[in-house]
């Protein structure tokens, strides 16, 4: 259980550094929020006297200086002053957290800020928004969807994939899974068991995988599968037990298996 935070505190220097010191100091601690940096946060604040929370990237980060009246108590005395008051506001892009636009907060009012490595995805029945997909995808279907990944018959969301570099297992487990959307994956360089126990899977959409080093298992337990598109597979080392289980492919493409280090 997090302890009671004392205070929140902040400072620019080449990137804004904003510190959560708590009364127990092993829960302190500090971010640092870059302008149009890709790291996306979670982040907790007050608004209104009410608690929200936005996840987002952060697109401005603007100093400000403002003066206006200020109630100041001494003595019997009652007195309305200037006073001058300065810090920082933090505008989040939370497009990818599938709202409109952006939110801009106080510093002072941010309760916590945590990265996280993907943005969440909603309920499948909710209208289906682009995902963002992080450079490291292993497991990622099973992450966002943890709860419905075994039932889903298709992605509801397009992947924006331009930034995925490791595939691995990205759909695996999905096994009621029967088609996947054209992606863009010419920067993967992994997708062993991309698709491992997808069970019901029918069809693969074309890929570039003129850079992928590794697909072992890749199409494991794929029983559903007939065909496989023609694939670049001069770079790969790994093709161990690629079709493992296909038992129903009747139409396999040739494989340049020129750099392999294990067959399929």
């Amino acid at each position: 259980m997090e302890s009671t935070l004392l205070s929140v505190t902040s400072k620019a220097k080449s990137a804004l550094e904003v510190t959560f010191t708590h009364l127990d100091a092993e829960d302190t601690y500090s971010v640092s929020l870059e302008e149009n940096s890709t790291k996306i946060w979670r982040v907790s604040y007050m608004e209104d006297g009410t608690r929200k929370e936005l996840v987002g990237r952060v697109a401005k980060i603007t100093k400000y200086d403002q003066q206006g009246p200020v109630k100041e108590y001494r003595p019997g005395i009652v007195d309305l002053v200037l006073r001058t008051t300065s810090g920082y506001k933090v505008t989040f892009d939370t497009s990818d957290d599938f709202k409109a636009g952006s939110v801009t907060i106080d510093a002072k009012d941010i309760r916590s800020i945590k990265d996280v490595e993907t943005v969440p995805c909603p309920d499948p029945g909710q209208v289906p928004k682009p995902i963002m997909v992080p450079a490291d995808a292993f497991n990622f279907i099973q992450q966002i969807y943890p709860d419905k990944y075994m039932v889903l018959d298709h992605i509801p969301n397009r992947l924006i994939t331009d930034k995925t570099v490791n595939a691995s297992a990205m759909f695996s487990g999905c096994t009621m899974l029967k088609m996947v959307r054209p992606m863009n994956t010419r920067n993967m360089t992994s997708m062993s068991a991309m698709f491992a126990k997808c069970n019901n899977l029918e069809e693969i959409p074309m890929m570039d995988t003129s850079r992928v080093m590794s697909i072992g298992g890749m199409f494991n337990d794929c029983f559903s599968l007939r065909t496989i598109p023609t694939l670049d597979t001069r770079n790969v080392r790994t093709f161990s037990d690629m079709f493992n289980g296909c038992s129903n492919i009747i139409n396999l493409p040739e494989l340049n298996m020129t750099s392999a280090l294990s067959a399929a």
